[in-house]
């Protein structure tokens, strides 16, 4: 029939209803799998919660998605089908445990399709076989093609973090969107992934540690880790610790270890980067990956932005070694936008703040201009467990920032607290202020507890001299 012998009303009604399903059907958002995971993306770092799981869900970036006005909703109960998977764009699984209920044949069948039909699988694994997630996710894996492994990345020499091998730092990338400017990845015991499609990678020192898991899982914990030790059949060599994958028309990344998307170190290095692109890449929406806009955006509950700065060859903010700053990372993350790297990656986000763990160090010529353009900003610098001798250390990082501003002998000012807390400022003209924070106080892993335990009094007193520091320098 011919569109003009139809009636008015008829041809509206005709014009309008195929749009209006249309515009119903385009599925948007993500579906955060609650059935097969436990997800503690609505609790955050609260600052009187040391409960591990808690603390280590992915607060922060799903309230950022959120904030974008990307839909985040959560199957909590029911099973994953066609026709719940239909209204979104990507499926989150973070992390499945063997207290959740498992995989059906349909739910994998409807994943599968979903996929190939253009959707898009954010899976979160982990370090060898821990809480079993390897043996639930080989079905569904195998269907993708992809290889389950139950392995831990350890590595060695300057590619660790912490005491042992399995806290290691990543720099090694294949040219991928998800791996779009991203320089560094701190991961905390994380997991092998699938080689075939790696788009991270540790160094050529790594090897794959092999999960300890004696018959029926008697007397074993259920992270079923290695020995931390390189035993004769496991051999030497990079191994990939983020995948990316297409499949069908769909796509897929997998990052091996839930510590590097949590809370405590998901703004440690390039971490939130990497949370930034998969999601930008499997919403297919490029704006996501924007990390200035992430940096600039802030949580209402948080007291402002730190610079914490990490010289990526030192490592400190990121170790749990004892005399490493970890500890007082986390801390401060329950209370400021911290973000630890060693240098700015954009003009326009500028943390309120930037926190050196101390002026004596000799830091690399970039890192200084750095530092020099954050002051010249306006902006402030708090330099711990430094006190005004820093001046004569002629190659300290402190004595070249003065340097790169001429000032030779700045004028000082001098200010004590009741607690025996001892601050030098020095008032930089027409730029920020330097405030040397002496005193008795020690903030390393040796006097700021672990994330999951409670201060006690001595620890407590030292946690508000770090917040009494961070504050006044602010000023």
């Amino acid at each position: 029939m011919m569109k003009e012998n139809l009636p008015t009303g008829l041809l509206l009604s005709l014009l309008l209803i195929p749009c209006q399903s249309l515009w119903a059907a385009v599925p948007s958002g993500i579906l955060l799998d609650v059935v097969h995971c436990h997800d503690y993306s609505d609790i955050g770092l609260q600052k009187e919660n040391y409960e591990y799981h808690h603390i280590s869900g992915s607060h922060f970036g799903i309230e950022y998605l959120k904030s974008r006005g990307i839909r985040c909703d959560r199957l909590a109960t029911g099973r994953i089908t066609e026709e719940v998977l239909a209204d979104y764009q990507v499926l989150m699984i973070n992390l499945v445990s063997a207290d959740c209920r498992a995989f059906l044949v349909p739910e994998i069948q409807a994943i599968v399709r979903f996929l190939e039909q253009g959707g898009g699988l954010f899976l979160v694994t982990d370090h060898s076989n821990c809480y079993s997630h390897a043996n639930i996710l080989e079905p569904l894996l195998t269907e993708l093609d992809i290889e389950t492994q139950r392995t831990t990345v350890c590595d060695r020499f300057n590619n660790v973090l912490g005491n042992g091998n399995g806290w290691i730092c990543v720099s090694r990338f294949e040219s991928h969107p998800v791996t779009k400017n991203l320089r560094f990845l701190g991961v905390q015991t994380g997991g092998e992934v699938d080689s075939r499609f790696a788009v991270a990678w540790s160094s050529d020192d790594a090897w794959p540690d092999k999960s300890i898991c004696p018959p029926y899982m008697e007397n074993v914990s259920q992270g079923f880790y290695g020995n931390f030790i390189q035993d004769p059949d496991e051999p030497t060599g990079r191994l990939g610790v983020v995948l990316a994958k297409e499949f069908g028309k769909g796509r897929i990344v997998i990052v091996g270890d839930q510590n590097m998307i949590s809370d405590p170190f998901l703004n440690y290095g390039d971490n939130y980067r990497l949370w930034l692109n998969s999601f930008s890449w499997l919403l297919q929406d490029e704006t996501i990956a924007d990390a200035n806009a992430y940096q600039q955006w802030k949580p209402d509950w948080l007291n402002g932005s730190l610079w914490m700065v990490e010289d990526f060859d030192r490592r400190e903010f990121g170790s749990d070694k004892e005399h490493g700053m970890y500890n007082a990372w986390v801390l401060l993350n329950r209370h400021y936008w911290a973000f630890a790297y060693d240098k700015r990656t954009t003009e326009k986000a500028v943390a309120d703040l930037a926190v050196l763990i101390d002026g004596y160090t000799v830091s690399p010529d970039e890192l200084i201009a750095e530092l020099v353009t954050h002051l010249r900003l306006g902006k402030n610098l708090l330099s711990l467990h430094t006190s005004p001798d820093v001046l004569e250390a002629e190659n300290s990082t402190i004595r070249r920032i003065l340097d790169a501003f001429g000032l030779d002998k700045p004028a000082m000012k001098e200010e004590n607290d009741m607690k025996d807390d001892h601050y030098v400022v020095i008032q930089i003209p027409e730029a920020g202020s330097i405030t040397l924070h002496g005193g008795t106080w020690l903030f390393s892993n040796l006097r700021i507890p672990d994330p999951t335990i409670a201060p006690n009094k001595d620890e407590s007193e030292t946690i508000q001299a770090l917040l009494d520091a961070i504050e006044f320098a602010k000023q």
